[in-house]
């Protein structure tokens, strides 16, 4: 008996934690969902305001159709989330009607009992009949029954109507419930429809810039050339300042090996895989390994670019040491590696920098400020590995 009791207490236990966990998962789900609602539509802003920028300035097609896709990329984000809270909204509601459907049953149940005590109290009005059902009891004991019947009957007419109106009110509010569900269902599907138009709208403006860089590529050759030679010129300012640097180590160190800070540092950035912070806060609109547009004949990009808004900080990603800056020749920046062991960021193109080789620099600790350059503000931002360049936004924490 006592471990079937112990039983029965564990099962009620698990069920209210079920029942907890569940709901504090649903509200951090929501919370989460609110939160990348509001990123992505910042990031939208961003590339509007670039896009805005670079019309008043200059027509750059190129940098247009790298914003232009991400633009259409980041719609479609918004769309597929539209989707799966329509989903969750629907599944709400598919609940909360079971839910409604289970109370009506019960105060219907209620209702029907209390009739018939309505109507036996009705029945037995007339204090007289009361006497002689009692009088006419076959026993003591039957006497007392009847007796005790009549004297609960309106009590029980009392807490039967307790409980209908309880019921009533419960009801009520789940049905005011359910109608702010399908409020919100109804608003989330009117989010969707006009998110899905904007989203065919960037489609078509996208696939309008890619069909117009293929149909005038000569028009457009110069600006490819000149987006490939800056490309070139930073991927080669940074492998010349690596070997450079790795040269310096070399000749410094027996054996060219790893100091013990530099396998201190080396380990604890492996460790922070996937939760290094973000070097500034943006939409990436360029990924690794990527280019801009097929048609367009510009090498594989070795990092990401991510837009910025104007004169955006940028911050070091983690603890290391200043073993390149150099100036990148019409830009109007520089380029800077930070050292972590054996691992290397580098960041591009900047102004403002303070900081010079030799420099200690903390997680977070501000480099510097992202160039603008004819109407088009991006960071370019490379992480390697014993000469390996390696994608950021492994390494980097989920926006």
């Amino acid at each position: 008996m006592m471990l079937r009791n112990m039983r029965t207490r564990n099962i009620i236990l698990v069920f209210f934690c079920i029942l907890f966990f569940s709901g504090t998962v649903c509200a951090q789900d929501t919370s989460s969902r609110q939160e990348e609602k509001k990123r992505l539509e910042r990031e939208i802003e961003i590339i509007n305001k670039q896009l805005s920028d670079n019309a008043s300035k200059s027509r750059d097609l190129i940098a247009d159709l790298a914003l232009i896709k991400k633009k259409a990329s980041i719609k479609q984000q918004i769309c597929d989330n539209c989707d799966k809270e329509i989903r969750l909204i629907s599944d709400k509601i598919y609940q909360k009607q079971r839910e409604i459907n289970r109370l009506q049953e019960r105060l219907d149940t209620l209702s029907e009992h209390y009739s018939n005590l309505i109507l036996a109290a009705y029945k037995n009005r007339d204090t007289r009949l009361w006497y002689m059902y009692i009088l006419a009891s076959e026993n003591l004991g039957q006497a007392y029954r009847r007796y005790a019947y009549f004297r609960s009957l309106s009590s029980q007419m009392n807490a039967e109507a307790e409980k209908i109106e309880a019921l009533q009110a419960e009801l009520a509010s789940e049905k005011d419930k359910l109608a702010v569900l399908k409020n919100e269902a109804k608003s989330k599907k009117q989010e969707a429809a006009a998110s899905l138009k904007e989203l065919e709208a960037a489609r078509k403006q996208a696939d309008a810039a890619s069909a117009k860089l293929k149909k005038d590529k000569k028009a457009y050759e110069q600006q490819i050339r000149k987006k490939r030679e800056q490309i070139q010129a930073i991927n080669k300012e940074i492998e010349k300042m690596l070997a450079e640097s790795k040269r310096k180590q070399g000749s410094s160190k027996s054996g060219n090996k790893m100091s013990q800070e530099d396998i201190r540092l080396a380990s604890d950035f492996s460790s922070n895989k996937g939760k290094l912070p973000w070097p500034a806060i943006g939409p990436v609109i360029v990924h690794f390994n990527n280019r801009i547009d097929a048609s367009v004949d510009l090498p594989q990009s070795k990092g990401i670019e991510i837009a910025l808004d104007k004169n955006s900080k940028v911050c070091a990603i983690f603890d290391g040491k200043v073993i390149g800056k150099s100036f990148i020749r019409g830009s109007g920046g520089v380029c800077i590696i930070i050292q972590h062991g054996n691992y290397y960021s580098c960041y591009g193109i900047l102004k403002d920098v303070k900081l010079n080789v030799g420099d200690n620099v903390r997680t977070g600790q501000q480099l510097g400020t992202v160039v603008s350059m004819a109407g088009s503000t991006r960071l370019l931002f490379q992480l390697q590995k014993d000469n390996v360049n390696l994608n950021p936004e492994i390494w980097l924490r989920k926006p």
